[in-house]
Formats: structure tokens, C-alpha cells, sequence
């Protein structure tokens, strides 16, 4: 029996060393040798080698740990930490010669990020479910968020991304990137000036050998950034709560405020003038980034293994980033962006594909590589506009084919577009929008990722459908649009009336086709501005008022908000067949979309707000209904509607704009499992509690 318990005690022993540290080979060696020994001594009553026994499995798990550290650095670390030049950011070999660029990175995310990102709730949120004790210790936190370098023989962050996370680690490149070839006490700029072709050109291929990422090869620099703008790791984002990386990547704009040349400035001038980026790098840095945005998503989706959010939130990148693309060649045709739209259309991105999304994001990779080897950008500028974020330059023609009208002004007639036909159209005023028009910028439902619950719960809500009988062409949908004025063809996009309820309109967006339903901003209100503000708990909300957060803890607030889409007095869009929204049940709708902690308003207080605004928008008009709708236009219908479809799977796909959160369920405590407890017991006890997981599961569904 006594050797029966130890044979126990060493095996949970063995267990928590192979399960905690995963060194099982080593581990396996150390401790079969231990306990051998130890059951060999207690055998012969030899009290040294039981005591060689135990010094055996110290040693071992000293063994084990050392090799458990390797191994988990290697999963923490992004660069080969050897080769890392800084250990202390205050002394950074690269700010004694590049002081003008130190001054601008010291003032950057990447640098303040140091401070304080681990003091965030989000971060806190992260490192508590992925169970890392220090956020700037051993933890993944290194491989993206900081500089990692040893001290004491420990792995720790010394600088948040810093030179080297960008450029490369400069231990090998560093002798060699400011050697010009020029002997003698000459300055910088006149070694530099003297500088022979071949040298440079010997010089460049020598630091590019060594590490170093130089800001003229755009590719090299771009995948760097994506290395953690994008984050590959399919328990951080599942476990975690962690995203996927940074959504709609605009490179230029990324860069323009983190950019930091101050080399010609520092040749010919005082070293104080931070450089612009120029137009043609721009578009080249717009378009890479795009490139490279499908890629490195494509990469990123091919370590799925489970349905979950990070499967879901990498389809998501994809069909953003294929969504991008098209738009750019929308614009221009370019074959290498082409090339990359028919490799997305050629692979099937699905869960356990590594190999063959893998192969896709290759072919991407090359494709960018070629665009950027062939083309200086000079001849790219008709996607100035959608690079800068305007609304497309159209040409009279284009709008009216469009039916664009950027006046509520009256017309007695207007054309509908449906089969090309003139005829009699709709004779009460025609408008861009239902909705007030605003000041601020809208930047979509990934801009809402600290609201976990309210996320989950409004992808359940019947708002987030808004757009789907318009993908359909739902008939009563064709119905109102024709007898309004709208193109079918151009039926969801941004700028017509329909999508200023149905959807949500990112700005600078509102030429294009709209991907978003109903979302936060629809009802809180364009959160570009008030994003940042709005999370001061001390002023937050009373800074966000004036920022266009609307305060719908009002009344009166929230009922005119409401009453924009669910009443409505317009004349022509009410002839054309649109419901009037005169039984829309204020008090119903309000406990139907409650998501929010804290105290409701209560029934007598939403009834005679909705009163109120139902008084000042007027009673709704009495019209003379409309109708140029004829079913015998169904082949030309049918056209559309198939031509749509197939944009729709080809390049789209249904996937939800939504960042997804790892949605969470209350489990009652494990109960304890008594020492002497039968496997019969224990297997009971598991199955209470899947039964538990199961039903509370379906109940959150």
C-alpha cells in the first residue's frame, strides 16, 4: 500500500510538470530516474541513493522549467531577442544620432503604450483569462506591444515598439547602415554626399542582409506592420477577448501619424523638418496596405480550427479587405489587384484549410510584390478620392443615373430607371435623406469593441437585419424604391434615401455600397469625434453631447431619435408605399431594444415624449398613392437581381461587419471531488455539469 501512494504522489507530480510547463520528454526522463531510485533505496534501505533520488527530481524540474521558458519564449517573442541592440529606452543607441526622430516616436501610441496599456480594463480583461501573471513579463503581450530584451537572465519588456520593432533588431545592422565608405572627421551629410554609387548600393543590400527594414522597400516595411496589426492567434482572440488586429488598416493615414524623415532635413537643412509623405507613395502605401490586409487575414484564418470569433472575425478582415480592393479597381484598372480578387475567388475559406489559404495569401504576397516592382504610383491618381476618404467625382450623367438629388427642391416628374424607360413619375418632392444631416463622421461597428454584451446583443436584433430584404430584392422593397425614384441596380448604396435608415453610412463611404444594417451609431449617434471622450468617467458624456453622442437617457431624446425612421411625414416616400409607422408602439419598441445596465424610463414618460415629437413633426399626410411597379418588368428585374447575387458570393460573401467577443456563460461552482471518490462519481459530477454548459448555452442562443 505505502508504495502504492507514492506511485499517487509521483504521478501528480509528473502531471502538473508535463501539464504546466510542456517539456513532457524531458520531464518523463528526470522523474522515471527519480522514482526509481527512490523505490530502488527504500527497497535496500539506502538512504543515499533515495536522497540522489530527490536531488534527481529538483534538478529535473529545474530541467523542465528552463526548457518550459525557451519554449514559451519562443511563442512570446516576434524577433530574435539577441540581436536587440536597446536595454534601456532612455539610453536607445538609435536616439544619440536620430534625436529629431526619438522627439516624434516619444510622442506616439507605440512609445506611450509603455506606461499604459497594461493599466486598461481591456488589457486586465486579456491577461486575466489567458492567465499571465505580468503583462511585461512572459507573456504574449511581448511579442506585439513592447520591446522584449533579457535582464537578470529574464525576458522583459524594456520599451514599447519601439526602432527596432519597425526597423529590425540593429545589433548586426546597426555598424553598417551609417558606414558611407568615407574615412576622416567629415560630418554625417558630407560622408554621406561623397558617398559612391556602388557603395551605397553594396551598403543597402549589406543592412538589408543584416535585418534591417529600410522605409524604401514598402513591402518589407507594410508586412512588418501586419505582423501586429493582424493577430494570428486563434486562443487570444477565443479565450482572450482579444481582436483580430486593427480593422480597416489605412496605411497612409497610420503612417503619416507616426512618420518620422527627417533625413533630407537633416542633410541640407537644420534635421528639424519631418518630411510628407508624396502623393505617388501615398496611393502605393493605400493600396499595399489593402494588398496586404486580404493576405495577412488569409494567413491569419488559415490557424482556424474551431467555429468561434476568431474564425468569424478573420472571415470578417477578408471580406473587408477583398471589399477594398474591388473598390480600388472600381476606379482604375490595376492586373496585379485583379490577379489578387480572382486568388480570393479561387480559394475556399473555411475552418482546418491551412495549406490552401496558405497558398492564396503566397500568391497575394507575390501579386503586391509585382504591383509595387512595376509602378511608382504617378499614374494611380483617379483613387485619390477614396484613398482621402471623399465621395467619388461623378459626372452629371453619373448622377442621374444614379438619381442623386442634392436638394429636397420640388419636381413634378422625375425618371424611373427600371428597364430604362421614361415614364410618369412621382410627383411630390425628392430628397437625399429622411435623416438630419450631421457634422460628425460615422466609422463603423468595429469602432464599438469594449461593448462586448451590447455587440452580441444587437447581432440577435431585428435592426441588424435592416439590410437583408434589400441584398434579397425583396418585391416590396422593388416596389417602394421604383415608385421613389430609386435605381434598383444602386438600391443600397450610401448615398440614397433608403440607407439613411436602413443601414449605417460610413463617411466618405456614401457613394459606395453599403455593408453595415442598423448599428450603434444609427441610434447613439456618428462616434468618430466622441469615441475617446466618451470613456472619461469623470466629464465623459457631457464632453461626448458636444461631440455628437446623443444623450438618450432623454426622453425627448431618444423618442425623436426614433421617430426619424419609425414616423414618417415624408410625401413621396409615403405615395410611394412605404408604411407611415402611425401604430409604431414607442413603449414596445423601447423594452424590445433595451441592452443597457441601470434604471428604464418609465412607461408614462416614454408615452408623452413620443407624443410630444409625434406633435411637432405634424400629423402624417394624406397622398396620392403611386405606382410605376409592373411585374411584367421581371426579366429586367431578374437580370439585376442575378448580377447581384453574383457580386454579392463573389466578392462580399455573407459575413457580419461585427467584431465578435467570446461570449460568456454563469456556471454554478464546481463542486469539490472527495480524495476517495469512485470514477462512477466523478463521471457523474462531469455530466451534471455539461448538462449545466448545454442548457445554459441554448438559453443564451
Amino acid at each position: 500500500m505505502i508504495y502504492r501512494k507514492h506511485d499517487r504522489i509521483a504521478s501528480f507530480a509528473f502531471a502538473a510538470v508535463v501539464n504546466g510547463r510542456r517539456c513532457f520528454w524531458l520531464a518523463s526522463c528526470w522523474l522515471a530516474v527519480f522514482w526509481w531510485l527512490v523505490r530502488l533505496g527504500c527497497l535496500i534501505a539506502n538512504q543515499r541513493i533515495v536522497l540522489a533520488g530527490f536531488c534527481l527530481f529538483w534538478m529535473g524540474l529545474l530541467g523542465a522549467n528552463a526548457v518550459a521558458q525557451t519554449g514559451e519564449r519562443e511563442n512570446y517573442l516576434r524577433q530574435d531577442v539577441e540581436k536587440i541592440l536597446v536595454r534601456d529606452i532612455d539610453i536607445d543607441p538609435c536616439s544619440q544620432c536620430h534625436k529629431s526622430e526619438f522627439q516624434v516616436w516619444k510622442k506616439t501610441p507605440h512609445a506611450t503604450g509603455f506606461n499604459e496599456l497594461h493599466k486598461k480594463d481591456a488589457a486586465q480583461r486579456i491577461v486575466k483569462k489567458m492567465g499571465f501573471s505580468l503583462v511585461k513579463r512572459e507573456s504574449l503581450c511581448l511579442k506585439c506591444h513592447y520591446t522584449p530584451n533579457q535582464k537578470a537572465g529574464k525576458l522583459i519588456a524594456v520599451a514599447g515598439v519601439s526602432c527596432e520593432s519597425c526597423h529590425g533588431e540593429a545589433k548586426e545592422w546597426e555598424p553598417l547602415h551609417s558606414d558611407f565608405g568615407i574615412r576622416g572627421s567629415a560630418a554625417f551629410g558630407e560622408k554621406k554626399a561623397q558617398e559612391s554609387a556602388e557603395h551605397r548600393r553594396l551598403r543597402l543590400d549589406a543592412t538589408k542582409k543584416a535585418g534591417m527594414l529600410r522605409p524604401g522597400g514598402i513591402y518589407d516595411v507594410v508586412a512588418n506592420c501586419f505582423e501586429c496589426h493582424t493577430v494570428p492567434h486563434e486562443k487570444l482572440v477565443n479565450v482572450g477577448g482579444h481582436s483580430t488586429g486593427t480593422t480597416n488598416f489605412h496605411l497612409p493615414e497610420k503612417i503619416g501619424k507616426i512618420r518620422h524623415n527627417f533625413l533630407q532635413s537633416f542633410l541640407f537643412a537644420d534635421g528639424k523638418e519631418n518630411a510628407k509623405i508624396p502623393p505617388p507613395r501615398k496611393r502605393l502605401l493605400f493600396i499595399t496596405g489593402r494588398a496586404l490586409d486580404l493576405e495577412f487575414s488569409l494567413r491569419g484564418a488559415a490557424e482556424a480550427t474551431i467555429a468561434g470569433e476568431y474564425f468569424e472575425n478573420m472571415t470578417n478582415r477578408i471580406g473587408d479587405a477583398v471589399y477594398e480592393l474591388q473598390a480600388i479597381i472600381d476606379r482604375q484598372s490595376i492586373p496585379e489587384i485583379a490577379a489578387m480578387i480572382r486568388t480570393y475567388k479561387a480559394v475556399n475559406v473555411s475552418l482546418n484549410n491551412k495549406a490552401a489559404l496558405l497558398k492564396a495569401a503566397d500568391a497575394i504576397q507575390a501579386s503586391a510584390k509585382q504591383l509595387l516592382k512595376k509602378h511608382d504610383g504617378k499614374t494611380f491618381a483617379s483613387i485619390d478620392s477614396l484613398m482621402n476618404g471623399l465621395p467619388d467625382k461623378v459626372s452629371r450623367q453619373q448622377k442621374a443615373r444614379l438619381e442623386i438629388a442634392h436638394s429636397s427642391s420640388s419636381r413634378n416628374t422625375s425618371v424611373s430607371s427600371v428597364g430604362g424607360q421614361k415614364e410618369k413619375g412621382n410627383p411630390y418632392p425628392l430628397k437625399r435623406k429622411l435623416r438630419p444631416e450631421t457634422i460628425f463622421a460615422t466609422i463603423g461597428p468595429q469602432g464599438c469593441n469594449c461593448h462586448e454584451s451590447q455587440v452580441d446583443w444587437l447581432k440577435e436584433n431585428f435592426h441588424n437585419t435592416s439590410l437583408a430584404p434589400f441584398n434579397a430584392l425583396d418585391e416590396k422593397v422593388l416596389r417602394i424604391a421604383t415608385n421613389y425614384g430609386v435605381s434598383i441596380d444602386n438600391l443600397t448604396r450610401g448615398s440614397t434615401i433608403c440607407m439613411d435608415c436602413h443601414s449605417t453610412v460610413i463617411t466618405g463611404k456614401e457613394f459606395r455600397e453599403v455593408r453595415i444594417a442598423v448599428s450603434c451609431e444609427s441610434c447613439h449617434g456618428p462616434g468618430k469625434d466622441y469615441k475617446k471622450p466618451h470613456q472619461d468617467k469623470d466629464r465623459g458624456y457631457e464632453i461626448s453631447a458636444e461631440l455628437g453622442m446623443k444623450q438618450l437617457e432623454d426622453a425627448e431624446v431618444r423618442a425623436a431619435n426614433c421617430a426619424e425612421c419609425h414616423y414618417i411625414t415624408d410625401q413621396r416616400l409615403l405615395a410611394s408605399g412605404h408604411p407611415s409607422g402611425e401604430g409604431f408602439d414607442f413603449v414596445d419598441g423601447n423594452r424590445r431594444v433595451r441592452h443597457w445596465e441601470g434604471p428604464e424610463l418609465s412607461a408614462s414618460a416614454l408615452k408623452s415624449a413620443f407624443a410630444k415629437v409625434r406633435n411637432s413633426r405634424g400629423k402624417i399626410p394624406s397622398v396620392n398613392p403611386v405606382n410605376l411597379y409592373s411585374p411584367g418588368k421581371a426579366q429586367e428585374i431578374t437580370r439585376i437581381r442575378k448580377a447581384r447575387a453574383r457580386k454579392l458570393n463573389a466578392i462580399r460573401r455573407k459575413i457580419s461587419p461585427w467584431p465578435s467577443h467570446a461570449s460568456t456563460i454563469k456556471l454554478s461552482e464546481f463542486p469539490e471531488i472527495a480524495p476517495d471518490a469512485s470514477v462512477e462519481e466523478i463521471l457523474l459530477i462531469l455530466k451534471q455539469r455539461l448538462e449545466e454548459i448545454y442548457e445554459k448555452s441554448n438559453r443564451r442562443k
